[in-house]
């Protein structure tokens, strides 16, 4: 079995790793002439598989869960997304109990149904496992009614910028057209 150079000083070695089936085909790793990949945790795949994860969306490894990229820019996005929706009243007494994958920490969050983040500085991360709801939670219906009353707002805020940005267009339309007759007239 052949790894890239680049592993030679910095990868997490486990004894026998290598004696493993790929998670993802089922084929022995050690005698395969695939190219390896070892994962930030350890954990080894052949590359194909490991980039069809990606080209998936499959960003966590399959045996451990953490995860198998940088994902900051993803965490970032996210907490954009948070921050530009609240939860609805209805859920402020919604908690979850969840394992952060990427550092191990279990902690108790308030629920947003877009992700929660961890409290580790050093991790930040959304990648979790709800282990159990905790708190007074709204029921299916009034958790639907707000996800619809979200959708809505948003859907008339979108509106709204779309007949702005329309009424801008016909003021530049008008503006244009004066100028013209002033030209015409001189």
């Amino acid at each position: 079995m052949c790894l890239a150079l680049r592993l030679k000083d910095d990868h997490k070695c486990f004894e026998s790793n290598s004696k493993s089936d790929c998670v993802i085909c089922g084929l022995e790793l050690f005698s395969s002439r695939q190219s390896i990949e070892v994962l930030k945790c350890g954990h080894m795949i052949h590359l194909n598989c490991f980039n069809n994860m990606l080209t998936h969306s499959q960003y966590a490894c399959p045996l451990c869960k953490k995860s198998m990229v940088d994902m900051a820019g993803v965490w970032a996005s996210l907490d954009l997304e948070i921050a530009q929706q609240p939860m609805p009243a209805d859920f402020a007494d919604a908690k979850e109990r969840v394992l952060y994958n990427d550092c191990s920490v279990k902690s108790e969050v308030p629920f947003h149904w877009i992700g929660q983040k961890c409290s580790n500085a050093e991790c930040g991360g959304y990648n979790t496992t709800v282990l159990d709801r905790i708190g007074r939670w709204p029921t299916r219906e009034q958790m639907i009614a707000a996800a619809q009353q979200q959708q809505l707002q948003r859907q008339q805020e979108e509106a709204q910028a779309q007949q702005e940005a329309q009424q801008e267009d016909a003021m530049l339309e008008s503006d244009g057209d004066e100028s013209d007759d002033v030209d015409e007239q001189d």
